[in-house]
């Protein structure tokens, strides 16, 4: 994954990109689907963002996931924790560009 984060920086800092966000979810889609999410988004205006699939290997992949709940006074807690991906399951990866405005 770390070539293809290098890659991302990269190709995308050449075009004047500096922020890059990434974000996974665990989802059911396939490799064939990845044009249609693709043609949605180039259709619909969505630029600068790369899609693709991870499948880790073992159980040492992480990502980040905001966990909330509420208080009884009704104030809302959240919390960002991090998340082990299962082995072998099936997740979609969003990378989003954007350059900062001076």
């Amino acid at each position: 994954m770390e070539g293809f984060k290098n890659r991302i920086i990269d190709e995308w800092g050449k075009q004047g990109f500096s922020a890059f966000r990434e974000t996974v979810w665990s989802s059911s889609l396939q490799q064939d689907d990845l044009s249609t999410i693709r043609h949605f988004l180039t259709n619909n205006n969505v630029n600068h963002i790369d899609v693709s699939l991870i499948v880790p290997q073992d159980d040492s992949t992480n990502r980040m996931k905001w966990v909330k709940h509420y208080e009884r006074s009704g104030q809302c807690v959240s919390s960002l924790r991090q998340e082990f991906i299962p082995a072998n399951s099936n997740n979609l990866k969003l990378t989003f560009c954007r350059t900062f405005l001076q």
